[in-house]
């Protein structure tokens, strides 16, 4: 695998977990977005890390500390990224795969 990929729906809910973050505190906001990235680009180097997602075909890795779980997927070429989900949250059928 060469690379990680954010699908679109993932950077959307980056961008969400961002803005209602900051809307108390830009700089925790900050760290956590950093956090995320950061453990989706350890999928690079530990794919198998998450455990089997709840939708078929997909992984769960949970994030130490914070209430997000993020849903990826494997491929021969690539990580992609699916979904970041607050723990809260219901959890959908299935995830779209758009980029």
């Amino acid at each position: 695998m060469s690379a990680v990929v954010w699908l679109n729906e993932a950077l959307e809910d980056l961008k969400s977990i961002g803005d209602y973050i900051a809307l108390e505190n830009t700089n925790a906001a900050y760290n956590v977005l950093i956090r995320i990235k950061a453990a989706a680009d350890n999928l690079l180097r530990h794919p198998e890390i998450g455990r089997p997602g709840r939708v078929f075909g997909t992984r769960e890795m949970i994030m130490n500390d914070l209430p997000y779980i993020l849903v990826y997927q494997i491929t021969d070429k690539d990580i992609r990224i699916l979904a970041v989900m607050h723990t809260a949250r219901k959890w959908p059928q299935n995830f779209k795969r758009s980029r």
